[in-house]
């Protein structure tokens, strides 16, 4: 290997040329730069380039201690008064984790608390397998009139960990009442 002709490569993009430490028949020493400096992405594939020879790829991932969660929540309405999303007796609320790109998760653990009691409803409702998947559905028939809180915690297999949570609202049904009424016709020269 001529040290002169060495570079690294990180998804194919080779790095500068002063985070070079080191080089020697056995060894390359190298800076990893920031993760922001490469891309979204926490996982890349790492080669050496020595003139017209290319290494295989090692997998490389950036281990960070937090993991950006959140929760997307759809099937309710969000009340902006309260900051609340609101559902009734016709509504399946499906709340889904939206995690950063890049980490692969190994665990998903899903809570329903009920605001008055702090307890967690999921295990007496039997979602004690949904409460590990990547998604959590609630139909309206599963809780009763109140306010309850969407707790989920995920942790990648690198260990990274991240938590989210929102705040929900069951409601009672409203009757509406609806007339229905024959409306005049129309004509070109009066359209309403």
């Amino acid at each position: 290997i001529d040290p002169r002709d060495v570079s690294v490569l990180f998804n194919n993009r080779a790095l500068d040329r002063r985070r070079l430490l080191s080089v020697n028949q056995s060894q390359v020493e190298f800076i990893v730069p920031p993760r922001t400096e490469l891309g979204l992405s926490a996982v890349y594939d790492v080669q050496l380039n020595s003139g017209s020879l290319r290494s295989n790829a090692v997998r490389f991932q950036y281990l960070e201690d937090h993991l950006r969660v959140n929760i997307a929540v759809t099937g309710g309405s969000l009340d902006l008064a309260s900051e609340r999303y609101v559902f009734g007796n016709c509504s399946i609320m499906i709340f889904t984790a939206v995690i950063a790109p890049g980490y692969i998760i190994g665990d998903f653990n899903w809570e329903l608390r009920d605001e008055s009691t702090g307890r967690n409803l999921l295990p007496s409702l039997g979602h004690r397998n949904l409460a590990s998947s990547i998604s959590l559905d609630l139909s309206n028939t599963f809780v009763s009139t109140g306010n309850y809180t969407i707790f989920l915690t995920a942790m990648s297999i690198s260990g990274a960990r991240g938590s989210s949570w929102t705040q929900i609202q069951k409601i009672p049904s409203l009757r509406l009442g609806v007339s229905i009424f024959e409306p005049p016709a129309r004509m070109i020269s009066h359209p309403n």
